[in-house]
């Protein structure tokens, strides 16, 4: 017969401690699984959220549909639907040294190539074939064209105007990319010549993002904000790493923001004076790598519609605050371009909107089909003009 034992019971006080244990235990793991499940619902909302804005129709939403319909003749509805949300679903990637550019992107009407250039019609090969003439078009938003198709951007419409006029073996790469200004792309060109490219031409197309972006890059607080994190401990790396949960970053979308003071790097305080000078030492600059590498260079100050131009005739005109420099700094630069020698490799075409009539631009400062093939034929009109464009018909 085998004995029975017994386990003697505990004591009150220990039976009190184990059962706080077991108390805490349950609490944590129910903690943990509740932490769980919210931070798995907050990823799905914000998977949702992206997907449905991705596609979205930012100008439309703004305007209304019906004020596309004029700057977009002969496009249907679900055509402007598609162009404008494949424009304003682009993403940048970082690039070195100058800090973004476009992400390679496939669309109906958008198409960035791998190397940073946006297709053109009838886009000749990468890396530029021998016995063409090559010209790389550099400039921001208006020269990428957010807005318009691969096909009726500035930089293709020159191509088709040159080849048009008998110079059927020129090769024109649309480097334009959103935000940019005049010193990314002093940066951006010369690293395209230090990794052997050389171009017949290169033509900067500036102006508006040089006073909207007057001494950084746009985002340069973003870099500024991951640089400080590098290196960090102890409480600065779980505050950084509490910032990464999705019930954090749903929180923060979801909450109302204090939008805080705007600090110099946007512009505020910028004077035209120090812009312009900026802008001029980058062509200076620009221009003596581009000549030493046998590079053939062209500046043209674009047109917008906060300088001579009639903007009752805009419907999608407004001071949206980061181009509120503009008018006075393209004032100021007429000045100072007025004071200098002639110089065939620049071209002033800030004025070039008096007089014309029509839709020009699809937003607020972006150009429509028209104005950009105004623009083209100046810009054509001046590299024929002045004996820039070499070779025969």
């Amino acid at each position: 017969m085998g004995t029975t034992t017994t386990r003697a019971p505990l004591s009150p006080r220990l039976a009190r401690l184990v059962g706080r244990y077991q108390t805490v235990a349950t609490l944590l793991l129910n903690t943990a699984v509740a932490f769980i499940v919210l931070n798995g619902l907050a990823w799905a909302g914000l998977s949702v959220a992206d997907a449905l804005t991705r596609d979205r129709n930012v100008v439309e939403d703004k305007y209304g549909a019906a004020a596309l319909t004029a700057v977009y003749p002969g496009r249907s509805a679900p055509e402007i639907e598609q162009l404008l949300g494949e424009t304003w679903q682009l993403r940048r990637a970082f690039r070195p040294y100058v800090q973004f550019h476009e992400e390679p992107f496939t669309g109906r009407f958008v198409n960035v190539h791998a190397a940073g250039f946006r297709l053109s019609a009838e886009q000749a090969p990468w890396p530029p074939p021998d016995g063409m003439f090559s010209i790389f078009v550099f400039g921001g938003s208006t020269t990428f064209a957010y807005g318009l198709p691969d096909a009726e951007t500035v930089p293709s419409q020159m191509q088709r105007l040159l080849r048009d006029r008998g110079h059927a073996r020129v090769a024109v790469y649309n480097f334009g990319a959103g935000a940019y200004q005049s010193t990314q792309e002093r940066i951006f060109f010369g690293e395209l010549l230090a990794s052997g490219l050389r171009p017949d031409m290169a033509v900067f197309v500036d102006g508006l993002n040089d006073f909207a972006f007057p001494h950084v890059p746009q985002d340069t607080d973003l870099v500024a904000r991951a640089l400080a994190n590098v290196g960090i401990g102890g409480l600065e790396r779980l505050k950084q790493l509490a910032g990464a949960v999705p019930v954090v970053q749903l929180a923060r979308a979801l909450l109302p923001s204090t939008p805080s003071p705007p600090a110099a790097a946007d512009g505020v305080e910028a004077s035209a004076d120090a812009v312009s000078a900026r802008y001029l030492s980058n062509v200076s600059q620009t221009g003596a790598a581009a000549r030493a590498a046998g590079v053939i260079p062209v500046f043209v100050w674009q047109p917008t519609p906060f300088y001579r131009f009639d903007a009752t005739n805009h419907p999608f005109f407004e001071d949206d605050g980061i181009n509120r420099h503009a008018a006075d700094g393209y004032a100021r630069m007429r000045t100072l371009v007025e004071g200098r020698a002639p110089d065939p490799s620049f071209l002033w075409a800030a004025d070039m909107q008096e007089g014309l009539t029509g839709p020009l631009y699809v937003d607020s400062v972006h150009y429509s089909t028209a104005m950009a093939r105004h623009l083209a034929a100046r810009i054509v009109d001046h590299l024929l003009d002045t004996g820039l464009f070499p070779g025969p018909r």
